[in-house]
């Protein structure tokens, strides 16, 4: 295809479909004589690719993203996580805070960004983390993306997930 724009976007098109060495194992558990166990593969594999078609033939319907929108979004994307480290900042000079983590969630009032912190008042230092059975809970600035009014400061329960944190209340 000369002249043809180049397709740019979120999702990747369908992989083509091929006979694994699982399919294979499970067709060799199956009790089934050799050439059954080919009929059947084929059979899979037949089915696997009509299924792949169809998807190829969907996939190439969406509208693709051209690529100087990309490039656009990837700038915000930036310029957006730029201003997570410095709202860090601002708090932590503001508030005489040492934030040590981040989390972030989209709630049902909006996206938000957990700044977790211990106070420079050593007798405040005793709350700063409190565990309950498997969860934590955490002093927290908790910092409204979508409404900076409704941006405060509390406590949030966390705990350990995929090696790092996550909020869970």
């Amino acid at each position: 295809m000369p002249n043809a724009v180049k397709k740019v976007g979120i999702f990747e098109p369908p992989t083509k479909p091929k006979i694994t060495k699982e399919m294979k194992a499970t067709m060799a558990k199956s009790g089934l004589d050799s050439a059954a166990q080919k009929k059947a593969l084929e059979d899979q594999l037949t089915a696997a690719k009509a299924k792949y078609l169809e998807d190829m033939a969907q996939w190439n319907e969406k509208p693709q993203t051209e690529p100087q929108t990309v490039e656009a979004l990837k700038s915000d994307l930036e310029e957006f996580k730029a201003s997570v480290p410095k709202r860090k900042e601002e708090i932590e000079k503001t508030y005489n805070v040492l934030v040590f983590a981040v989390t972030h969630e989209y709630l049902e009032f909006g996206e938000c960004y957990d700044f977790l912190y211990v106070s420079d008042y050593k007798s405040e230092w005793k709350y700063a983390l409190l565990p309950q059975r498997n969860t934590f809970y955490a002093r927290a600035y908790v910092w409204n993306k979508t409404d900076d009014n409704c941006s405060e400061f509390g406590t949030i329960g966390i705990c350990s997930f995929g090696g790092g944190i996550k909020r869970v209340a």
